[in-house]
C-alpha cells in the first residue's frame, strides 16, 4: 500500500470514527479502533482533532467553548 493510499484510508477511518461517536454507535467505534497499528495511532488521533476543528468551524463559539462543553460532559 503507498502512502497516498494509507493517508487516504486512515482519513476514511477517521471520518467513520468522528460519525460513529456522534451517533453513539460504541461498537462501531471500538471497531474502527480495533483496526489500527500502534503506527496509526497518532496519525488517526491527528486527522480526527483536523476533523472535528473543521465542523467546530461551521458552528457558532469558539474552540475553546467547544472544549469547554466536552471537558463538562466528561465530568459529569
Amino acid at each position: 500500500m503507498n502512502s497516498v493510499t494509507r493517508t487516504t484510508d486512515l482519513s476514511l477511518r477517521s471520518i467513520a470514527l468522528v460519525r460513529a461517536l456522534g451517533t453513539g454507535d460504541e461498537i462501531e467505534a471500538a471497531h474502527i479502533l480495533g483496526t489500527l497499528s500502534p503506527e496509526q495511532t497518532l496519525g488517526m488521533l491527528v486527522q480526527t482533532a483536523q476533523i472535528v476543528v473543521t465542523m467546530q468551524r461551521s458552528l457558532p463559539g469558539s474552540i475553546d467553548s467547544l472544549c469547554d462543553q466536552l471537558e463538562a460532559g466528561v465530568r459529569r
